[in-house]
């Protein structure tokens, strides 16, 4: 569903992400662990010995002393193998649907601060365009000042609109290396590499529908099974 860049840098998350990568290794022991919990416990072998005089150890000294060899095994009652090995895969299902959930919340955060630095990214580019034209209005109030036709007055203007344009420039340029470092975060990347954020929404995105999207929401959201 994501466009080319943001795809890569899901998989890229998802790939470097080390808690989904400990999940991932729990998952794939429970699933091992299915075909053993069904299976009869380990038999017990024994070897006893009695009344053996401890002064000598002599076997033949008394007549009393004994020697036990004894092999146990557990049977359980019928059904309770069946009963065991269902409950381990359930176990297993439920953590695989819960790395199914942390794997859905991991590429919902990357594609969710790719979007925002991608806004900030446009804001500064039309903070930009608009600093360019009030410095032209700036100089045209200025030499319309000079030659007499102009009021200082629209200098003053001019100038506090570039004042509020210099914040919004700071905000955003503070705002746009806060979702860079937050998407270096994500991707558990060691150095900050530059960000390509995107310009123009995808016009080839579906059109939306609620209920469809509600109905999907029930049928597939793994952290809803896991509670099922």
């Amino acid at each position: 569903w994501a466009p080319s860049l943001l795809s890569q840098l899901i998989e890229e998350g998802l790939t470097q992400n080390k808690e989904l990568q400990s999940l991932a290794a729990r998952v794939e022991g429970l699933k091992e662990e299915i075909p053993y919990a069904g299976s009869l416990d380990d038999p017990r072998l024994g070897i006893a010995i009695l009344n053996l005089p401890t002064d000598t150890f002599d076997f033949d000294q008394e007549a009393m002393t004994q020697k036990q060899l004894f092999l146990a095994q557990k049977i359980p009652w019928f059904g309770k193998l069946g009963l065991r090995e269902q409950r381990q895969a359930r176990i297993a299902l439920r953590e695989q649907r819960l790395l199914e959930d942390k794997r859905l919340e991991l590429a919902r955060k990357i594609a969710t601060a790719y979007y925002e630095l991608g806004y900030t990214w446009t804001g500064l580019e039309i903070t930009k365009r608009l600093t360019d034209m009030v410095n032209q209005l700036i100089r045209v109030a200025e030499t319309r000042y000079a030659s007499g036709s102009g009021l200082q007055q629209d200098i003053l203007q001019a100038q506090v609109e570039m004042s509020k344009l210099l914040d919004e420039k700071i905000l955003l340029e503070r705002q746009r290396r806060v979702m860079e470092d937050r998407l270096h975060e994500l991707l558990n990347r060691e150095g900050f590499r530059p960000m390509t954020p995107p310009r123009d929404p995808d016009p080839s995105l579906p059109k939306l529908d609620l209920e469809a999207l509600q109905k999907q929401g029930l049928e597939e959201n793994p952290w809803l099974k896991v509670k099922q």
